[in-house]
């Protein structure tokens, strides 16, 4: 297992190398609306990623496991998380590559990471009540029962963020689909990653 974890944190790596998705300039410039690698790349993975996983759980290979929906925590959450992301031009996946690398400003941010991850830690319990209200754990699969309605809408919704991620090339005009490969691989590791058959019993969340 230990080796199997080693090479899936290997292949990430290289998969957000292909496409320079660990670059600060990369990052920064989706923020600043002027490089659209980092969202084609990850319409493209959660598009795939909608599917592929649905196909593992229909099939038996894995289980979800849906979180509360806590709409205050998750906006305010992502608010945090948009404008670190933008300010120091990673992301918590991207900084462990970018530090192999050898670039030292992604140290300050898993100091950073760590440090608030403490901290909320600490103050979670009190700021409990401004995450909610918790609407209860809310799906798509629990909403249409699982049936046919699902796969279907689960396909259509996949096929659209891929078809974003097209539209975003078109509008920028670039010739290297490396943001495609990366996109298709990380939905393809994840989806790797998560079948039952490498953990005995595992959730997908």
């Amino acid at each position: 297992m230990t080796f199997l974890i080693l090479l899936f944190g290997f292949l990430f790596g290289a998969i957000l190398q292909s496409a320079k998705l660990n670059k600060y300039n990369t990052i920064s410039g989706m923020a600043r609306l002027e490089d659209y690698t980092v969202a084609k790349a990850i319409a493209v993975s959660v598009g795939v990623g909608a599917i592929l996983p649905s196909i593992e759980i229909g099939f038996g290979f894995a289980s979800w496991h849906v979180k509360p929906l806590l709409l205050a925590g998750i906006g305010i959450g992502g608010l945090i998380f948009g404008a670190g992301m933008a300010i120091l031009g990673y992301c918590p996946g991207t900084l462990p590559v970018s530090l192999g690398e050898g670039s030292m400003d992604a140290l300050v941010g898993i100091i950073g990471g760590i440090a608030g991850g403490i901290f909320y830690t600490l103050i979670q319990p009190s700021i409990q009540g401004m995450l909610g209200p918790d609407l209860g754990k809310i799906s798509l699969q629990s909403a249409t029962g699982g049936g046919v309605l699902y796969y279907i809408l689960v396909t259509a919704f996949g096929l659209a963020m891929v078809s974003v991620a097209f539209l975003l090339n078109k509008i920028e005009r670039k010739k290297s689909f490396n943001w495609l490969y990366a996109g298709i691989g990380l939905a393809v590791l994840n989806s790797i990653f998560t079948v039952k058959i490498l953990h005995g019993n595992n959730n997908i969340t």
